[in-house]
C-alpha cells in the first residue's frame, strides 16, 4: 500500500550500518514520525505516530540532515514486519518503508531556529566573559 504524508521526527533518527556481500557498508535509518490531525469532537490537535525505516542513500541523507523536530514529506510503502525477538517471541510490526523524502520545514521556521541558536550562543559567550571578568576582579 502506497503512503504519502507529512510529519515531524519525534526523536533523532537511529542510524546503523550493516555489511553486505561485497564488504560495503549499507545504511539503515529507523525513526518515528508524528502526524497531526484535527479531531472532529473538539478543537484540540491530536497526533498519530508512525514507525519508519529507510535504506541506502535515503538513510544516509536522513542521518546527515534530520533531527528531532524536522518536518519532512515521505513517500513509501506500508510493510508488515514479522520477526522473532531475543526472547523467542514473535513480534508483528506495521511500519512505513520510506523510499523518498522531501524537507518540509518552512524557511521562516528555519530562520527562527537559526536566530534562536545565535542568540543562545551569544548569551553563553557573554556569561563566560562575565565569569572571566569576575575572576580577574577577585585577584585585584
Amino acid at each position: 500500500m502506497k503512503v504519502i504524508g507529512i510529519g515531524r521526527l519525534v526523536a533523532d533518527p537511529e542510524i546503523r550500518y550493516t555489511e553486505v556481500k561485497d564488504g560495503k557498508q549499507y545504511c539503515i535509518a529507523n525513526y518515528r514520525l508524528a502526524a497531526t490531525k484535527k479531531r472532529k469532537t473538539d478543537d484540540e490537535n491530536a497526533a498519530d505516530f508512525f514507525t519508519c525505516v529507510s535504506f541506502g542513500k535515503t538513510a544516509e541523507v536522513i542521518g546527515k540532515y534530520l533531527k528531532k523536530g524536522s518536518r519532512i514529506m515521505i513517500n513509501g510503502n506500508l510493510d508488515n514486519n514479522k520477526y522473532t525477538d531475543k526472547n523467542g517471541q514473535k513480534v508483528y510490526q506495521t511500519r512505513i518503508i520510506v523510499e523518498e523524502i522531501e524537507f518540509a520545514d518552512s524557511k521562516k521556521e528555519k530562520d527562527i531556529e537559526e536566530h534562536q541558536n545565535e542568540m543562545e550562543a551569544e548569551i553563553l559567550e557573554q556569561a563566560a566573559s562575565a565569569e572571566d571578568e569576575e575572576e580577574i576582579e577577585s585577584f585585584m
